[in-house]
């Protein structure tokens, strides 16, 4: 078989298991998270599985730790895991056959090469995609928890228990950070439901993945088993939330000065270069050289 042939083959093979998997996509909404209490989610077909298998990791705890990544990122479909896996191999099987199609006017090792690399590009571009999205849910709900809390706050002290409290920052806060007012949704739904209040913060914590979370859910915890007060504690953590908030603030200023630098080097430094050198060179190409060598 020659080699326009072999790629050709891996092309069709390619286009026929993403056609396959583009079939067996199941109709769920996999950035929603919200469901109808009257139908089943479809759930992904056994080629689903088996194109996950292959770009799930061999290590111990990988499938765990994908799984807790995509909660956090708010993708919570029973699919949502194999269907980020199959993702990932699919990406991976396309963007290596690409450079092996026959109009390509390279070099069968220099297409081998690149299809490598587009490879590599192709399994971990979904990654870099679920971590964008999840760094940025987690840093939407670091930045609106200081005001959150103050929010809590304030209900609690006006007579409301921790319980009420939550619900009403639910409903308010979910006008500004829909993200996190739809955890809070969540965790009052889990306490209405018979969980404990120990048991339902410690579920929002591992939802959200969050420092400041943590600590106020040892916190709150604490002070329930205590029966110390709990404005005064939600008080202090949002003080010090705050300020973790205001210390990130001045962290990133301060990596500012060095990036601009870097950026000024790399694109700004050589245009000036050349507009400032640029005339005198042309003039002594031009001018002088010729002059000194009696042209």
């Amino acid at each position: 078989m020659g080699p326009t042939l072999l790629a050709f083959g891996v092309f069709f093979a390619t286009a026929v298991v993403f056609g396959l998997v583009w079939a067996a996509w199941p109709r769920v909404v996999l950035l929603s998270t919200e469901g109808s209490a009257f139908t089943r989610p479809a759930e992904p077909s056994p080629l689903t599985h088996a194109l996950g298998r292959l770009a799930l990791s061999g290590e111990t705890g990988a499938a765990e730790t994908t799984r807790r990544a995509l909660v956090q990122a708010g993708w919570r479909q029973p699919a949502a895991l194999p269907l980020y896996l199959a993702s990932r191999t699919v990406a991976a099987l396309a963007a290596a056959a690409l450079p092996l199609l026959p109009t390509a006017a390279w070099p069968l090792g220099g297409r081998l090469a690149i299809s490598l690399f587009a490879a590599a590009v192709g399994y971990y571009l979904p990654a870099a995609v679920l971590h964008a999205v999840r760094t940025g849910r987690q840093r939407e709900i670091r930045t609106i928890l200081p005001d959150a809390l103050d929010m809590l706050v304030s209900a609690l002290e006006s007579g409301l228990g921790l319980d009420a409290a939550l619900r009403y920052l639910a409903r308010e806060i979910t006008r500004v950070a829909p993200a996190f007012g739809a955890e809070l949704e969540l965790l009052n739904s889990e306490m209405h439901a018979g969980l404990g209040r120990a048991e339902a913060l410690e579920h929002l914590d591992q939802r959200i993945g969050v420092d400041d979370i943590a600590a106020l859910v040892g916190v709150l915890s604490q002070a329930e088993r205590y029966g110390t007060g709990v404005a005064d504690t939600v008080r202090i953590h949002a003080r010090m939330s705050r300020r973790r908030r205001l210390l990130e603030a001045e962290r990133r200023a301060g990596e500012a000065a060095p990036k601009l630098t870097v950026i000024m080097i790399l694109f700004i430094l050589p245009p000036l270069f050349v507009v400032l050198v640029g005339p005198t060179a042309v003039y002594v190409a031009t001018e002088v050289i010729p002059t000194l060598e009696g042209r």
